[in-house]
């Protein structure tokens, strides 16, 4: 803790020092040793409600200590920077109940389940060699080649970005998205210089080996580091990565990161004020 009543150590010295005093001033009137022990007693439930309050707030479910250390934050794109999820599920449920004979709920809820990953590898974990797979990852990246232009930013998504910025935090993109494709649209869509870089999919470059690239090319510790992301799958992925993790409530609820031990936040707003909540945290007991 810091602060000249809370931090540890001088808190103690100066009730010491009340009760010395009030020692020698019970030469003159014992009701001296009776006010310094009250005294004393009054600042430190003061201290331990300070410290319960601190402690409280550290410790609520958005977790503002994943903040303490940071010195880049890595943003997910799907669903996290970029409005696309909605197009994407629904194109994706269409294939795979179309074409592996799944019920439409049961596709959507197959491929929300292992969102995250790039839809190559959704395949093959959902319908592991099957001979389609191929193709029907082709379908789709297609069509995500041929609408994502169309698609938005989430309203929040430059204000919070050109915020942490301001900070003076390094960021970062991080997605499963084609690399070029990823390049083009953060251009497009006027982002692309608030990022010292944006990796996306390209072959042997998936999400968990852009995360350790970053920390390797840049020389940070893994706790100084945070990876936002929609999924639970990018937590999975940041773990993996040995970095702390941050979702957001989009397409998953706070319950269910909350089963798997992850923090969560609402939104990309949200996101920021943690973080003022975090540095005022940190002068706190940093």
């Amino acid at each position: 803790y810091k602060g000249r009543w809370i931090t540890a150590g001088r808190g103690r010295d100066f009730r010491l020092f009340i009760l010395f005093i009030s020692g020698v001033m019970a030469l003159i009137h014992p009701v001296f040793v009776l006010a310094g022990i009250s005294f004393v007693a009054l600042l430190t439930n003061m201290i331990v409600l300070k410290r319960i309050i601190i402690s409280r707030y550290i410790s609520s479910e958005d977790n503002p200590s994943l903040f303490f250390n940071t010195k880049a934050i890595i943003f997910d794109f799907d669903g996290t920077l970029a409005d696309t999820m909605s197009f994407l599920t629904e194109k994706a449920t269409e294939l795979i109940s179309k074409n592996y004979g799944i019920a439409e709920e049961e596709a959507r809820r197959r491929y929300l389940e292992t969102s995250g990953l790039d839809f190559p590898s959704q395949l093959e974990i959902l319908f592991p060699s099957d001979p389609k797979n191929r193709k029907i990852a082709e379908i789709f990246e297609a069509e995500k080649q041929s609408r994502i232009m169309e698609l938005p930013l989430f309203q929040d998504t430059v204000k919070t970005l050109r915020a942490f910025r301001e900070e003076n935090l390094k960021l970062f993109l991080c997605s499963s998205t084609d690399s070029e494709l990823l390049k083009r649209y953060c251009k497009e869509k006027g982002i692309y210089d608030f990022f010292e870089e944006c990796l996306g999919l390209k072959p042997g470059f998936r999400k968990q080996k852009q995360l350790l690239y970053i920390i390797e090319k840049y020389g940070f510790k893994p706790n100084e580091v945070l990876f936002v992301g929609d999924s639970l799958k990018d937590g999975e992925i940041s773990g993996k990565a040995g970095i702390p993790f941050l979702g957001i409530s989009r397409i998953f609820e706070k319950r269910d990161f909350s089963r798997k031990g992850l923090s969560c936040i609402e939104d990309l707003t949200s996101l920021y004020r943690v973080y003022r909540k975090a540095v005022k945290l940190w002068n706190q007991v940093g």
